[in-house]
């Protein structure tokens, strides 16, 4: 066999298995991983080349009660561009009022199946919030 030819078996062979995301996007009850481990032909997509991050939003607008849900295939540099403009309170919603976010990135297979990491985001700011408080 010549060079040329296990070097193209190498790269057909190589490319065979790529990052899987759960996918799905809307009201949190909707994307759990619950639904998700129930039906993965239906939420697990393959992502494609380049994005080697899996993603998970978590959303709320200022004035209403529902938590939004999206999760997706990202390129790792996107995914934590929108972590930070979350962090740093920049997203708005299109009455330009702030948004109550966070975003998880992660790059293990189906590792964007749960909104436990906003819970514990939240919990870390009010602590760090309520400690700077108490300094003062």
């Amino acid at each position: 066999m010549n060079i040329y030819m296990l070097l193209v078996l190498m790269t057909v062979l190589g490319t065979g298995h790529g990052l899987k995301c759960f996918k799905c996007g809307g009201k949190e009850a909707d994307c759990t991983k619950k639904i998700f481990e129930g039906n993965k032909t239906k939420y697990v997509e393959n992502c494609s080349t380049g994005q080697d991050t899996c993603m998970r939003t978590w959303g709320q607008k200022e004035d209403d009660d529902n938590s939004y849900v999206s999760s997706m295939c990202m390129e790792k540099q996107a995914c934590k561009d929108l972590e930070k403009k979350c962090e740093d309170k920049e997203l708005k919603d299109e009455n330009d009022k702030p948004l109550k976010c966070a975003v998880a990135c992660c790059s293990t297979d189906e590792c964007n199946g749960s909104s436990e990491v906003y819970f514990g985001v939240t919990f870390l700011a009010a602590c760090s919030i309520f400690g700077l408080a108490l300094i003062k």
